[in-house]
């Protein structure tokens, strides 16, 4: 239960390198730039281009996410700590060798009760700003965020979802058409939908069961377009993935069906998974068997007491 309540590593994805967040034992939290290079159809190989450590707070941290908004260009790190204490922080992905540069300090907040966050979504938009946190007992906290250039500041929350998934907890937050929806280990799926288009205020909608997946580990969003205006007026893919005991599997939650089942434990188990889906619209595109999507893997792979190997499984980048 404690492994599941913990995100110690998390992933951003680019054309050619791969930025990895490692949050560690000692409390610090080591930044990595990797780029993968394609030597053949078959072969590839990973080189680390920068690395940056630094101790996010006073107590240990043992959840990390990245959050990128498109509209403000800005790539951020949100951490949290055992007691529920949490800060997002601004990335710098400039070259440049200053350690101040970096990494700067946003916002800091704290979940309901003090307990570990366990899930999170940044949405920053013209209109209206917001953070979605969900917590180890299954509740979900709303913060409004500030401007992003605003300096640092404490956020309180403006509405508390206290028990939405029980007491199990949220697992993840992604955006889906004008709201978002959430998971957690209780095997649920919960839909919120914006209200008055301002982003101020969210209704609970829905809810669906994410069966066969018993453990809800991650929500993958294919959107059909990349407008804000059109996405409040179309629907779009919605996949969960997740374990029936050490079965990985990969639902479409709206079409009900199978996409992938990965069989497999221990190190197999997959950290992240991302989906490809071409756009069917394009000239040339790629046909796929019954239009699912190719998948990439990323397996953490413990090798020695203080030392892990990153296995990725997927079509190499060209």
């Amino acid at each position: 239960t404690a492994y599941r309540r913990q995100r110690q590593m998390c992933i951003r994805d680019r054309a050619s390198s791969v930025r990895i967040a490692l949050a560690q034992l000692n409390g610090e939290v080591v930044l990595l730039s990797v780029t993968l290079n394609s030597h053949s159809a078959t072969t590839a190989t990973a080189t680390v281009q920068s690395m940056y450590t630094w101790r996010p707070h006073e107590m240990r941290t043992v959840n990390v996410w990245f959050e990128y908004s498109s509209i403000q260009n800005t790539l951020m790190l949100v951490t949290a700590t055992v007691k529920g204490i949490c800060a997002i922080w601004k990335i710098n992905e400039t070259t440049s060798t200053s350690s101040d540069s970096i990494v700067s300090l946003w916002c800091t907040f704290n979940t309901a009760n003090g307990e570990i966050a366990t899930a999170c979504l940044v949405v920053l938009l013209p209109e209206a700003s917001y953070l979605v946190l969900g917590d180890a007992r299954g509740s979900l906290t709303l913060f409004s965020l500030p401007n992003l250039h605003e300096g640092v500041c404490e956020l309180t929350p403006v509405v508390v979802y206290s028990k939405l998934h029980g007491s199990d907890p949220v697992s993840c937050i992604a955006r889906y058409n004008a709201g978002f929806v959430t998971t957690g280990h209780d095997g649920m799926l919960h839909v919120f939908t914006e209200i008055g288009g301002e982003g101020k205020a969210w209704a609970h909608t829905s809810k669906r069961n994410c069966l066969p997946i018993n453990t809800p580990d991650q929500i993958i969003v294919v959107e059909k377009t990349t407008t804000e205006t059109s996405r409040k007026n179309q629907d779009c893919g919605l996949y969960v993935c997740g374990y029936h005991g050490s079965v990985y599997i990969i639902w479409d939650i709206l079409q009900g069906y199978q996409v992938l089942r990965v069989e497999g434990g221990g190190w197999k188990r997959p950290h992240r998974a991302a989906l490809t889906v071409p756009q069917l619209s394009t000239a040339g595109a790629t046909s796929l068997v019954r239009d699912l999507p190719s998948v990439l893997f990323v397996c953490p792979a413990p090798l020695l007491k203080d030392n892990t190997v990153l296995q990725l499984f997927g079509s190499v980048p060209q």
